[in-house]
């Protein structure tokens, strides 16, 4: 049987990073995957589908009769469907747009024929050279 294939870990930068900037990271990397054309297109009806059940009038729990629950259960579905999209995303196009959005413009990501070429910018506020 074939062994698993693994995402490659992009890095945290410093700081904190706790469960809302997490969340935070997940959801602007799948607007991110979403305007990408290296992600299949059926994929990108996940998150919609998720979004789609948040604003419709179906709900497992309606937010009428039970306000915190009914909204919970929206938010669980649209969150479980940006998690599976993300999960199921091109491993590439994922770790391409992690480290744009971890980083900025400090870091670089390309590929050539050899591999994954990644060229880091020195940070010039803390450059004791300068």
């Amino acid at each position: 049987m074939p062994e698993k294939r693994k995402r490659v870990e992009v890095p945290l930068p410093e700081g904190k990073f706790g469960p809302l900037a997490k969340t935070i990271e997940q959801v602007r990397l799948a607007l991110a995957l979403l305007g990408d054309n290296r992600v299949n297109l059926l994929l990108k009806l996940i998150p919609i589908a998720g979004i789609a059940y948040a604003f419709s009038p179906l709900d497992f729990i309606p937010a009428v009769l039970f306000f915190v629950f009914g909204v919970v259960d929206d938010v669980a579905i649209v969150m479980l469907a940006i998690t599976v999209f993300n999960s199921l995303a091109p491993e590439e196009a994922v770790t391409d747009h992690l480290y744009r959005l971890r980083f900025g413009n400090r870091i670089t990501v390309r590929h050539d024929d050899e591999g994954i070429v990644i060229e880091m910018q020195k940070d010039r506020e803390n450059d004791p050279s300068r």
